[in-house]
């Protein structure tokens, strides 16, 4: 149904999804990190400018990226990245009775599976928290992972296609989303892969890689 289709990719209940909610965490750390690495000019206008661009030639999107959105906006923003890693976790459990056509790569499950074992000790009460830079190390991994799914058929393959055709379920009206309101998720999405991107840089850089 709609619903159970929309609920695969919704935000964690940190009450009865406590390991989604600790990655939703790690993931709006990775984004605020991206956001400050821009902010204080840590990537320069030149590589800002390349990652706000999706042709050869940008023309009119030859400026550098902008990360200065309204609070509610980049609230949003980052719970469309939250969301789609929950959708990435809970759509691949063996236990789901709902099958879509994406599917993980070697790659991207072995990040997931390090992402689990990082912040499994944290929802533990009891166990002594895993140290919270390795497991955003491990979520960043996993979405650049996520974004350079390789493509030799069918584009459902990817699970970040995927969650976009489940963020265009509006699950209140069982139907789909018009492109109006479906649009602001699509704009969400972009702009975390490129924060999350620009993040990724900056730590090979730092690592010397």
């Amino acid at each position: 149904s709609f619903t159970d289709v929309a609920r695969l990719g919704a935000l964690p209940n940190p009450q009865e999804e406590p390991l989604l909610a600790i990655f939703a965490q790690s993931v709006e750390r990775l984004v605020h990190a991206s956001h400050e690495t821009v902010r204080d000019r840590r990537i320069n206008e030149f590589d800002q400018v390349r990652i706000n661009s999706f042709i050869q030639r940008p023309r009119i999107w030859e400026r550098p990226i902008h990360v200065d959105l309204k609070p509610s906006t980049y609230r949003q923003y980052v719970q469309v990245w939250q969301r789609l890693v929950c959708f990435a976790w809970r759509s691949t459990r063996p236990e789901q009775p709902i099958r879509l056509r994406h599917w993980l790569t070697t790659a991207q499950l072995a990040e997931l599976d390090r992402m689990e074992d990082l912040a499994r000790p944290i929802a533990t009460p009891g166990e002594v928290a895993t140290n919270h830079e390795r497991l955003d190390r491990a979520c960043l991994s996993f979405s650049i992972a996520l974004l350079d799914h390789p493509l030799y058929g069918d584009l459902f393959e990817s699970t970040v296609v995927g969650f976009l055709a489940v963020l265009g379920v509006d699950e209140e009206r069982q139907t789909f989303r018009d492109p109006y309101h479906y649009t602001t998720y699509l704009s969400a999405l972009v702009k975390m892969a490129q924060m999350l991107v620009i993040q990724q840089a900056v730590e090979l850089a730092r690592d010397g890689d």
